[in-house]
């Protein structure tokens, strides 16, 4: 290496080294800051995904140990995602102080709070991850506001027994053969469903949905119809989670098996964000940022189907979801993996995106 080029070569690294600990210091001024203004709050109002209370006591008992604070999470685990991210809306436009400081949401409730602007960044995000986390969390089109915790498969579950391996359903259509008429079932939510926009047109979707009417297909709750599934009163029950298919339980014994569909199979997420106007905006935003590593998620998986893509929580569900897609060859698909299909998600939220998913649900029960 001639003179010159070698003295180039060793700027360039040390300006990288520099670069990298200024970083570094950066975060950890940031982190300092955060932690600093959190011994100031005392309550961190919050909704959770479905665990059990000793577990809340738990993450709170972690959460204060992590980063030396005295916080009471006042933790809603009641779902109902939707309703709660309209209400947060209209709390903003309001300027009303926010129900919650931290919301967990999935993709439609997201896109609602979201679209209003409604939602807090956290800066220099990325160099304040917990161990387990990288920047997968917080995906290109949501990056700094919201950050993933949970992922989930959406398949089918079915009575090998009462079906052949040549009838499953390839695809979302099949649900609408001859030969599982009043047979089939699929999610009483139609957000669940809605995650086929990212496959097909609305205006496909709604002849789909005509078609299911016609064949007769009958609507419950994602973690229910695997239970009906199971015990032999449907046939095949599409969209749900590998994790409900688990928590539905065995009853139907060694015939009880889980499916994928060829034509989309949706990765679902949880995610977690910090409301803009939050009462307790610093232990808000470590919460956040916490409950995307190692340690939280280890305590969520306790007694229950909660994992993610990075090996936090329970993996069970995740593991099934993977051999499932291997098997078939099929790939999953999320509104974050693409600005085309962000920007699905995002229309799912306007007016015209939930008039869309009125009539999808009203077309499935055979209404106008």
């Amino acid at each position: 290496m001639k003179p010159i080029r070698c003295s180039i070569w060793i700027a360039a690294v040390v300006f990288t080294m520099a670069i990298g600990i200024a970083a570094t210091s950066a975060a950890a001024e940031t982190l300092k800051s955060l932690i600093a203004g959190a011994k100031n709050e005392k309550h961190l109002k919050l909704t959770l995904h479905f665990i059990k209370q000793e577990h809340v006591q738990k993450l709170e008992t972690a959460f204060n140990n992590r980063y030396g604070l005295d916080i009471k999470l006042e933790a809603n685990l009641s779902g109902k995602y939707s309703s709660k991210a309209k209400k947060g809306v209209e709390q903003y436009r309001q300027g009303a102080k926010p129900s919650f400081d931290v919301m967990v949401l999935n993709e439609s409730a997201f896109a609602t709070l979201a679209n209003a602007d409604a939602l807090a960044r956290i800066e220099d995000w990325e160099n304040l991850l917990p161990e387990g986390a990288d920047s997968s969390v917080s995906p290109g089109p949501i990056a700094g506001v919201g950050f993933k915790s949970f992922d989930f498969y959406f398949g089918y579950s079915y009575r090998s027994d009462r079906l052949a391996a040549s009838m499953l359903p390839l695809s979302i259509k099949d649900l609408a053969n001859a030969s599982l008429k009043g047979k089939a079932a699929v999610s009483k939510y139609t957000t669940n469903l809605t995650y086929a926009v990212m496959k097909y047109s609305p205006e496909e979707l709604l002849n789909i949905a005509e078609a299911w009417r016609q064949n007769g297909v009958k609507r419950f709750h994602p973690r229910k119809m695997p239970e009906q599934v199971a015990l032999g009163k449907f046939v095949v029950g599409g969209f749900h989670t590998t994790a409900q298919y688990l928590g539905a339980g065995q009853e139907g014994g060694g015939n009880f098996k889980m499916g994928l569909f060829s034509d989309i199979v949706p990765h679902a997420v949880l995610l977690h964000a910090v409301r803009k106007g939050a009462v307790s905006p610093n232990a808000a935003k470590l919460f956040v940022l916490w409950m995307t590593g190692k340690e939280a998620l280890s305590i969520c998986g306790e007694g229950t189907y909660l994992g993610n893509t990075l090996n936090n929580g329970n993996q069970k569900a995740i593991a099934i979801a993977e051999q499932l897609m291997k098997k078939g060859n099929v790939k999953p698909t999320s509104f974050f993996d693409s600005k085309e299909n962000y920007q699905k998600l995002v229309w799912l939220g306007t007016a015209e995106g939930q008039n869309f998913t009125k009539r999808f649900g009203a077309a499935i029960k055979g209404k106008k």
